[in-house]
């Protein structure tokens, strides 16, 4: 069989080449359309606007448009003509095409505002989104006809795609902007909803007059419909806590201009900036609704964050009276909201039903007389509110030497104290606290590769003597395991799921138990966050944004911390999961807990 002759293209005429886009798609099609955009011959860009023009396939439009794109023939009127093609494929690539160029005549401006008000691909429609950001002089046009081309429908990317060009003329077409989107038949649009949130975050978050301006004018009462209206507080209420956050900008360019000149690193923090009280319109909005008797729990989050005196004594009476499921509600806000402040007004609460959540806003901060309080109630604390105690405790060092006595007075078992807590001690780098410890628990630090190794050889042994009780082993497990792992559609999410994990490989099972830090995968990496005030505290990421950051600790509990009170957040080495889990189980439980672990899904009912 004789060999094909090889198709030598750079041997070829400019014309040949152009021929080749037809006559051979693929690599030589390709390959031709770069020696075309080496050589920008203009013999041949006649010929290509021609084809390009009366061409009704779509890949080989596209081939000639990309050739002619890249041959300098490319015009302005060829591309909106080119609006017009049937193929979704052509008109997109016309559109971005007209996009890199970032700029346009006022005809094909107002084509591509017809064309967003009438295009039905999806993807059509979210390039038009891109290039909108491109073109400033007809950026807003395009977005608000997008967003009433589908108003009843959120689509998670295009509607991502207009914020992205809306946030570019947020600042710089400030006014037009709000214009166009808070008009009141807009508010009632899922579409416009989306937008209408993002840009309330937008200007709230810039900390200015100009913003909180702006955030009046989206806020006016009248306008939102009541299902919607907590939705925009809670928006407010976002961005103002992101104030103080001077964020990194993102984009391309930035980052390869600074790639190699710029070092980031994992524990860089971003620089804080000075924000300007809330005032003028958005505060008397603000304030009105504070007063009403039908306000929302966002709208007390937000007066809070307004700073104002005034807003706050009155929030804190608020909090000292009315019902008991009233008054946990808001006193729940302060441990996210509330200040140094309220200690003295929550510290009484210790003595009543409220205790628990009274111990979750305390241990936010850094008071003398809080740690005394709360050693005193030890002894008739259990359940949650001991957890809660020994949290608030065990963050800070004066707290955590405070606990650690009463082990050591014997007042309190070293039992009674959960292993998965201990190991914030060593993070406080303390002596005193570190030789309690030891002297109290041992060694808590993780066990060598030998040691470890012992361990596996010893529970496959108890494994092996007899059979397990499944029925008993869900006890254990939902005691032990539930409140981080999934199994059976049964327990948390803070650790990975084990329904689909290699549960029938024993081996497997019991090294990951065994030592939990020999793989960690990134979504489950074990963060130590320290606070200004002194505080540590550990978990795993929940949810962050430019305002907060929130952990989930090994028990499950959620802890919000502002980033303006961070000090240092790192990764830490050390799973969430502690070691020794198994240390504490009988050689029965072991097996019964094994037996669940590697069972079958219990059968429903039908």
């Amino acid at each position: 069989m004789a060999k094909p002759t090889p198709v030598k293209l750079r041997e070829m005429s400019s014309a040949d080449l152009v021929r080749q886009l037809e006559q051979h798609p693929g690599w030589h099609a390709d390959r031709a359309r770069m020696i075309l955009a080496e050589r920008r011959d203009p013999a041949v860009i006649p010929d290509l606007q021609k084809k390009t023009l009366a061409e009704q396939d779509p890949l080989r439009t596209l081939q000639y448009l990309w050739a002619l794109h890249v041959g300098g023939g490319l015009t302005d009127d060829i591309a909106r003509q080119l609006l017009d093609h049937p193929a979704a494929s052509v008109r997109r690539w016309s559109v971005r095409l007209i996009g890199d160029a970032r700029r346009t005549s006022p005809a094909t401006g107002e084509r591509l505002i017809k064309l967003a008000e009438q295009e039905g691909d999806i993807t059509v429609r979210c390039q038009l989104a891109a290039t909108a950001r491109r073109l400033p002089a007809v950026s807003l046009p395009i977005l608000e006809n997008l967003l009433h081309r589908t108003p009843d429908q959120v689509d998670p990317y295009l509607s991502l795609m207009i914020w992205w060009g809306l946030e570019s003329q947020a600042i710089s077409q400030r006014p037009t902007t709000i214009e166009r989107l808070s008009r009141l038949e807009n508010y009632s649009q899922p579409a416009f909803q989306f937008q209408l949130e993002k840009l309330a975050r937008r200007y709230g978050a810039e900390g200015t007059r100009a913003g909180y301006d702006a955030c009046a004018v989206l806020l006016q009462d009248g306008k939102c419909p009541p299902s919607f209206n907590e939705k925009l507080e809670a928006a407010l209420r976002q961005g103002l806590a992101e104030r103080a956050q001077e964020l990194p900008g993102i984009g391309q360019g930035d980052f390869l201009a600074a790639f190699g000149t710029q070092v980031e690193t994992a524990d860089r923090k971003p620089a804080l900036k000075s924000a300007e009280p809330v005032s003028g319109p958005l505060f008397e909005i603000i304030q009105k609704r504070f007063h009403q008797k039908s306000r929302s729990l966002e709208i007390d989050k937000v007066a809070l964050l307004t700073g104002n005196a005034d807003l706050k004594q009155e929030f804190l009476k608020r909090v000292s009276q009315g019902d008991a499921a009233t008054r946990r509600t808001m006193l729940a806000i302060l441990e996210t909201f509330g200040d140094a402040d309220c200690v003295s007004l929550v510290l009484p609460m210790l003595d009543t039903e409220l205790r628990l959540t009274a111990l979750r806003v305390l241990a936010r901060f850094d008071h003398p007389d809080i740690v005394p309080r709360v050693i005193a109630l030890y002894s008739t604390l259990k359940g949650d509110e001991l957890r809660a105690a020994q949290d608030l405790c065990l963050r800070r060092t004066p707290g955590t030497l405070a606990l650690l006595k009463l082990v050591d007075e014997k007042r309190v078992a070293a039992a009674d104290l959960p292993l998965d807590q201990l190991r914030l001690v060593a993070l406080h780098g303390n002596e005193q606290l570190n030789a309690l410890v030891r002297k109290h628990w041992g060694n808590l630090q993780p066990g060598t590769s030998e040691e470890k190794l012992a361990t596996v050889r010893r529970f496959k042994n108890d494994l092996r003597a007899a059979g397990g009780n499944a029925t008993q082993g869900k006890v254990l497990y939902t005691k032990h395991c539930a409140t981080c792992h999934k199994l059976f559609d049964e327990g948390g999410l803070v650790g990975p799921n084990l329904t689909p994990a290699n549960r029938g490989d024993r081996d497997f099972l019991l090294v990951s138990i065994v030592d939990p830090n020999a793989v960690i995968r990134s979504q489950f990496l074990n963060y130590v966050v320290t606070t200004q005030s002194g505080s540590v505290m550990q978990g795993v990421i929940a949810e962050q944004d430019g305002a907060s950051v929130t952990l989930v600790d090994a028990k499950g509990q959620r802890h919000q911390v502002a980033r303006a009170e961070i000090e240092e957040m790192k990764e830490s080495a050390a799973s969430l999961m502690p070691e020794k889990l198994l240390e504490q189980l009988s050689p029965q439980e072991l097996r019964d807990l094994f037996a669940y672990l590697q069972g079958q899904a219990p059968q429903v009912a039908k």
